[in-house]
């Protein structure tokens, strides 16, 4: 049993505010060397886990100074031992102190010159719930504190000064992790920053917005950079990915070069006007020939482009660029020639057949040329199963589920494909031919008998589509042809037309076949102006004749195909299916 000194009376209450200390609910050391570490006090400072002190290192927030420390749960043998309390000459934290005097520590209760069973002492000091200073003038807060002492953080070295892990070494103030920069070392101002550990966690300044930089947008392309992807979906043309895939290593591009190349004396001193002018190429290329005016007009948005790139060329004295359509605008003067890529799939939907025929109409002189001017439109049949099998008969078994509703979608649209011509059964047979010099409104609606000649046997799995144009004026004849016979390293924007049938059905030499093709928009027009080629319907009907003993007439085809700009309703599909009973 320990005994109090004298003129101090044990197990009293001793005032908080009379000792000569003050107690922070954490750790104060001064003028002594120790190391702490997870309780235990030792020699020659250290500080682990963010607890600095006075030449000392703080651990777990327990420290002692001066004084003899004896811990009955963990005995060391050294000048001071800790168990969940601690021993400060000055400060008291956690109630636990001891001073000049040999002293027994045991589960937070201490014995020197005063001892306090509720774990209370000072000594002519202020106790202020974890904060204190003395005259040295440290803050101490959440149980960390320094003084004029070297810290070193084992988890964390640092510098040369002080070592920090989860806590800030400052000569004069430790507050919640904030520390002036004018009185901490340069290596200290770069350690991690502090855990607020039971304080009240502070923000720092976020940093300013930078302002966005303005993006440089030249004059002529305003009304492209404020066009939206809705915007691109009516006026795909505008958009310079559909401008490259249009031209480069095109099939037509290469044609339209030739025959500009090859026939310049259309071309000098005339007046040329170019529809549909896209980024400008074509015009740029009759310039080139040798215009002396070259009108390039454009519903789209693509004027802007090739504004643009007419002046970088130094053009602009040669090529006007008009934005509108042909029937808004008004030209100077007549014109000499038309160039225009006019054609679209099987030849009509989606062409540029009607702002052609418009601006023949209103500008072209009675001698002047159309290029190109003619054009021819083919059917023939085609065993194409693997493709049929790949886009309409996977949908018959998916996964184990039944999909035929998807099937029919995939039989009521036409598909755009390049086909070899060993997979052709027939010959081609043409349903249209159009001269551009006389053609009419008229002329644009196709309702033509068929009669497809077998050429080899085998399944009919689809019908397809294409067309051949020529320049009727050409120094030397040329043809641009989607024939799939024909092979071409280029590429071609059209490929042929494919229509699948539901039911196939065997093709044989010896029979006839003959029926009725029909070609038309979906809505009749009363105008040239009116007329739509965005919203096509192809019906073909198809019968086998078979001369035995007497003329047998079997129906094997009768079916409808919509090419629409949008997805086609419920009701459009089931009309796209085969007529014919099973």
């Amino acid at each position: 049993m320990e005994v109090a000194p004298s003129g101090v009376k044990s197990n009293s209450f001793i005032d908080p505010m009379s000792a000569k200390q003050k107690v922070c609910n954490g750790v104060v050391s001064s003028k002594a060397e120790a190391k702490v570490s997870n309780g235990l006090a030792s020699t020659q400072e250290e500080v682990s886990n963010g607890l600095t002190s006075n030449k000392e290192q703080v651990s777990n927030g327990m420290m002692c100074n001066r004084a003899e420390v004896k811990v009955s749960s963990d005995p060391v043998k050294l000048q001071a031992k800790f168990n969940n309390g601690l021993i400060n000459k000055q400060k008291v934290s956690n109630g636990m102190m001891s001073s000049n005097a040999e002293v027994k520590v045991f589960n937070g209760q201490t014995s020197t010159q005063k001892q306090d069973n509720n774990g209370l002492t000072s000594n002519k000091e202020q106790v202020s719930n974890g904060m204190m200073s003395n005259k040295a003038g440290i803050k101490v807060s959440n149980g960390m504190m320094s003084s004029k002492a070297k810290a070193k953080v084992s988890s964390d070295p640092v510098g040369p000064q002080a070592k920090l892990y989860n806590g800030l070494f400052n000569k004069q103030k430790i507050c919640n992790g904030l520390i002036p920069k004018e009185s901490v070392p340069q290596a200290v101002q770069l350690a991690e920053k502090p855990s607020n550990r039971g304080g009240r966690r502070r923000h720092g300044r976020s940093c300013p917005r930078l302002p966005t930089p303005t993006r440089f947008v030249p004059p002529e392309l305003q009304s492209v950079n404020s066009m939206t992807s809705a915007d691109f979906r009516h006026d795909h043309a505008a958009h310079v990915e559909n401008m490259r895939t249009r031209q480069k290593d095109q099939q037509h591009m290469h044609f339209f070069q030739t025959m500009i190349e090859d026939n310049k004396h259309l071309f000098v001193g005339r007046c040329i006007l170019v529809v549909s002018c896209g980024s400008g190429t074509l015009a740029l290329m009759a310039a080139q020939a040798g215009a002396t005016q070259v009108y390039a007009i454009d519903r789209s948005n693509a004027t802007d482009y090739a504004r643009l790139v007419v002046k970088e060329n130094h053009y602009e004295h040669v090529i006007k660029v008009l934005h509108g359509r042909v029937k808004e605008l008004e030209l100077e003067q007549p014109v000499d020639g038309i160039i225009c890529n006019w054609m679209g799939h099987c030849l009509l939907f989606e062409s540029e057949l009607v702002q052609l025929l418009q601006a023949r109409d209103r500008w072209l002189k009675p001698n002047g040329f159309i290029l190109p001017d003619l054009g021819s439109l083919y059917l023939l049949g085609a065993d194409e199963q693997r493709l049929k099998n790949e886009t309409c008969n996977w949908w018959l078994d998916v996964y184990g589920f039944n999909m035929k509703a998807l099937r029919r979608y995939s039989l009521a649209e036409p598909r755009y494909a390049r086909i070899k011509g060993d997979r052709l059964l027939t010959k081609a047979h043409k349903v249209l031919s159009l001269d551009l010099n006389t053609a009419s409104m008229e002329q644009l609606r196709i309702e033509r008998n068929i009669r497809l000649q077998v050429q080899r046997e085998g399944y009919l799995e689809c019908f397809l589509l294409y067309f051949d144009v020529a320049f009727s004026r050409a120094h030397q004849p040329l043809k641009l042809s989607c024939n799939p016979w024909l092979g071409d390293r280029l590429k071609s924007l059209w490929l042929q037309t494919v229509l699948f049938v539901d039911q196939p059905f065997v093709m044989r030499c010896m029979h006839e076949y003959v029926g009725q093709l029909t070609f038309k928009p979906v809505r009749q027009a009363a105008k040239l102006s009116q007329l739509n080629l965005h919203e096509m319907q192809l019906e073909i009907e198809l019968s086998e004749i078979v001369m035995r003993w007497s003329r047998i007439v079997e129906r094997r085809v009768k079916k409808m195909w919509l090419m629409l700009p949008r997805f086609q309703s419920v009701h459009e599909v089931e009309a796209c299916q085969d007529q014919l009973p099973l």
